[in-house]
């Protein structure tokens, strides 16, 4: 793994594909917060697999990933020891607080899980950065609801749908100099793969502090006591452009803590 961008796309990829997408996040009073994603990709690895060999006959992108550290290591070390540590100071405070591990299932390679410790709005944004520019990038400050200054957790709704990874398919597809039918075919064909797996995406929101109000609603959206929500995403509701129902607001849901 000689960068980011590597990690990057595979956690792309297996939003796309991957049959699990379990995180946590946990908002402290300080502005910070820390980030936990399991996924569970045995799916997609397995078509990973199936499709291993390249063009000039060698594995492919599989052989990478089965050497990616199996107990939680932090980007900085695996960037030192590929020698592809930025120069950039704060980027490597970044990366010291940035773990990855993968997971493996009967000693076959089922996941990964990633952990970002007390960053802040602006660490996530500074993550982003490092990527910037690559159409291996994601949003991830989007993914993990960054907008917490310490007592208001802000929700765009639009965050809860997939346009951002609309965004990256088509930075993909124009690279690859695809017509603009084209593109739009892809997307439609992996939004079809997307509702035909069977695939689970859960996120829970926990408070250092209780829960003083919400504001603003969404079917998805559970409170589970005083300093925790649940949020269920269904993806076969995630394309629809109709609200289901009058479970859903539209704009912005503020979770505010004491």
């Amino acid at each position: 793994m000689k960068n980011l961008l590597f990690y990057c796309l595979l956690f792309a990829a297996c939003f796309l594909q991957s049959c699990s997408v379990i995180s946590e996040i946990t908002y402290f009073k300080d502005a910070t917060s820390t980030s936990l994603v399991d996924i569970d990709a045995k799916q997609t690895l397995s078509m990973v697999k199936a499709f291993a060999i390249d063009s000039s006959g060698e594995k492919g992108s599989l052989e990478e990933l089965e050497k990616l550290p199996k107990t939680w290591t932090s980007f900085y070390e695996i960037q030192k020891k590929d020698g592809s540590l930025p120069k950039n100071p704060d980027s490597i405070k970044l990366l010291k607080r940035a773990f990855m591990k993968s997971n493996f299932e009967n000693d076959e390679l089922s996941g990964f899980s990633l952990k970002l410790e007390r960053f802040s709005a602006q660490d996530y944004k500074n993550f982003d950065k490092m990527n910037e520019g690559k159409r291996e990038k994601i949003q991830l400050e989007k993914q993990m609801f960054t907008d917490w200054d310490g007592k208001k957790l802000t929700i765009d709704i639009n965050d809860l749908n997939f346009d951002n990874m609309d965004e990256l398919l088509k930075e993909k597809e124009e690279d690859e100099n695809l017509s603009s039918e084209e593109i739009k075919q892809k997307k439609e064909q992996v939004k079809a793969m997307m509702q035909m797996f069977d695939m689970k995406m859960m996120t829970t929101l926990k408070f250092e502090n209780k829960i003083k109000n919400i504001s603003g609603k969404h079917e998805w959206f559970q409170k589970i006591d005083d300093h925790s929500v649940k949020i269920n995403f269904d993806f076969k509701k995630m394309f629809d452009e109709k609200p289901s129902d009058n479970s859903t607001d539209k704009g912005k849901i503020i979770i505010t803590t004491e």
